[in-house]
């Protein structure tokens, strides 16, 4: 991912909440062409024992992709309102 623009900022766009956002959300960016990395924070050999009070990731994207990945989050986030 770097090798294409080894010189652009890498900014967080969210810190999701859980598997289900976290899907929905990386889904929708990689659909529209946005690069994104992640930061989980979910480690195997806690399952069941420990919930980490931060959500379940970081998402980041290239800063020049910044805006257009806030878009797609808040259509994310609040769907009903594109329909009002």
């Amino acid at each position: 991912m770097e090798e294409k623009r080894p010189n652009e900022k890498i900014v967080k766009l969210c810190s999701t909440l859980d598997l289900v956002e976290y899907t929905i959300l990386i889904d929708a960016l990689t659909k529209a062409g946005i690069e994104c990395l992640d930061t989980p924070y979910v480690d195997s050999a806690y399952d069941d024992l420990y919930v980490p009070a931060r959500g379940y990731a970081d998402v980041y994207v290239f800063e020049s992709e910044l805006e257009e990945a806030r878009k797609i989050l808040f259509q994310i986030k609040r769907p009903d309102e594109e329909k009002a």
